[in-house]
């Protein structure tokens, strides 16, 4: 007789924990969270079900359900609303159709996607309002729209006959034009400055999708190539996109050394600060464990510091990089935890937010996870300018995502069956010393 798997401990959730927004699919994780730009609205994605909801902040109450085709994508972050928040922006993979053949006596696979497309939804209704493909589509793995709303910006692997691996491809497709232009670079998504007049994004080694052996810098929307920052010599792959500080002057990327080629089970993280005009290095820091990489926050803080969270099994540490230097500014150690999510930067450069997982989700092959089993996630909010731990906040089971509100008053994060908020304004009111809670 098999011995019965105990239940996880259960700890009281924090009284921080508020507003809770309801998932018509109580067992569903959301996986993603955004809000409107004036902070009435949020949106959240399930993933692989893929559906999104809208709710209303105050009341909680659900305003609108678009229900996007199920499959499993590259990423959960599957949806881009448009600046106003009246329309939303998904893809759809579909299933590849494969043929293969010889060409010159060597063996070659024929790929086609033709149901790999764009799809537009109403937020007011959930309806589908359009959808557009390019002739002949290629396979949509990632789209995102641009900071200005006028262009998605797709990476893609392109239909066509291939004796070796399939190239990736960048393509933006104007909202207003409706024409597709081709884009420099062929290794992951794009970031864009703030400004929106510049990209960044990695190159691959002689379209070998494997490695990156650069960095381009294109201009936006014309698309033309400005430089190419050419990686140290050695065999890299990228870690993480590449970011612009909130000048768009400098540039801060990480990419993995390996010892050689297709010898994945070791490697050493670099980060490294660029000035984009001339293109030139200016400072690298590399991490100090071999086989790690750094989950970093999605944007600088306003003293130009880029926190990440170490992903190594023993001890993980929350480190507030100064760029463009490279030095640590400060660093502190989160705890012996199985999971942490990337860091959260208040708006207002308050806090730093992650969020901690003890202990391995129990999940069998084809059954539906069991909650009970599963740890419970810490919230632990940090000063960030000093790295001082504020507090430390047990969430329900499956809590993932934190997102600040726009004004930085209170924060969501994304749960089983839904997502909740937390109310952080008697924080921002303390004028002196933060608690420092157990």
């Amino acid at each position: 007789m098999l011995e019965a798997i105990p239940l996880a401990e259960r700890f009281p959730v924090s009284p921080r924990v508020g507003q809770r927004y309801v998932h018509p699919d109580r067992d569903d994780v959301v996986g993603s969270l955004e809000f409107s730009l004036d902070g009435s609205k949020l949106v959240g994605g399930t993933y692989p079900k893929n559906n999104l909801q809208i709710w209303d902040i105050g009341t909680g109450k659900q305003l609108t359900l678009i229900d996007t085709p199920d499959g499993y994508k590259s990423t959960s972050d599957f949806w881009s609303p448009s600046l106003d928040f009246s329309r939303f922006y998904t893809w759809h993979e579909g299933r590849p159709v494969v043929e293969r053949l010889e060409v010159n006596g060597e063996p070659a696979v024929k790929k086609q996607y033709p149901d790999s497309r764009i799809q537009v939804w109403s937020s007011e209704d959930g309806r589908l309002l359009e959808e557009f493909q390019e002739s002949p589509p290629n396979w949509i793995r990632l789209a995102q729209l641009s900071p200005g709303g006028d262009d998605l910006v797709t990476w893609e692997i392109p239909a066509g006959i291939w004796t070796a691996r399939e190239p990736f491809v960048q393509r933006a497709f104007n909202l207003r034009d409706r024409q597709w232009r081709s884009l420099p670079g062929t290794w992951g998504p794009v970031t864009f400055a703030d400004n929106s007049r510049k990209l960044a994004t990695f190159a691959s080694v002689d379209d070998n999708p494997d490695y990156a052996d650069s960095i381009v810098i294109a201009d936006f929307p014309g698309c033309d190539e400005l430089r190419r920052i050419e990686l140290p010599e050695g065999v890299h792959s990228i870690d993480g996109d590449p970011r612009f500080d909130e000048t768009g002057s400098l540039l801060v990327a990480g990419f993995r050394t390996y010892e050689r080629k297709n010898v994945w089970n070791k490697w050493q993280t670099t980060l490294a600060s660029f000035d984009v005009e001339t293109g030139e290095a200016i400072a690298a820091w590399r991490f100090p464990f071999d086989n790690d990489s750094p989950l970093p926050a999605r944007q600088f803080t306003g003293r130009g510091t880029w926190m990440m969270v170490t992903l190594r099994n023993e001890m993980k540490k929350l480190i507030a990089l100064k760029t463009p230097e490279m030095t640590i500014e400060w660093e502190t150690d989160l705890g012996d935890f199985d999971y942490a999510e990337r860091p959260v930067v208040a708006p207002d450069d308050r806090f730093v937010a992650v969020i901690c997982t003890p202990g391995k989700l129990q999940h069998f092959p084809g059954k539906p996870i069991d909650w009970n089993l599963a740890t419970q996630p810490i919230l632990m909010l940090f000063d960030c300018q000093s790295g001082a731990l504020i507090e430390k906040a047990y969430l329900p089971v499956g809590s993932n995502r934190l997102t600040f509100s726009p004004d930085g008053q209170s924060a969501v994060f994304a749960s089983v069956g839904g997502a909740y908020s937390i109310d952080l304004a008697d924080l921002l009111a303390e004028s002196g010393r933060f608690p420092n809670l157990p």
